[in-house]
């Protein structure tokens, strides 16, 4: 018998071989799994940690604005702020 050129012979594997491939496969899938939902929790940690750090004492309210000398603003004129 003589094969074709385009034919590509597969190789004969064991029996057990898919078996013992499906379990490593799932197994990789439940460890991916449980990083993902490390992963989550720990993005919605720091979600927490930015809006409280946000909110802490950040506030501008009731801070007066100070007002600008004569010397600051021809600064700010000088160097084309202005």
């Amino acid at each position: 018998m003589t094969k074709e050129k385009n034919e590509v012979e597969t190789p004969v594997q064991p029996e057990g071989v898919h078996e013992d491939m499906v379990r490593q496969i799932n197994a990789a899938a439940e460890k991916l799994r449980v990083e993902n939902e490390r992963f989550e929790a720990n993005q919605k940690l720091l979600e927490a940690q930015r809006v409280e750090k946000m909110l802490a004492g950040k506030s501008e309210v009731g801070v007066p604005k100070k007002e600008e000398t004569p010397k600051e603003y021809k600064d700010r004129v000088m160097r084309g702020e202005i």
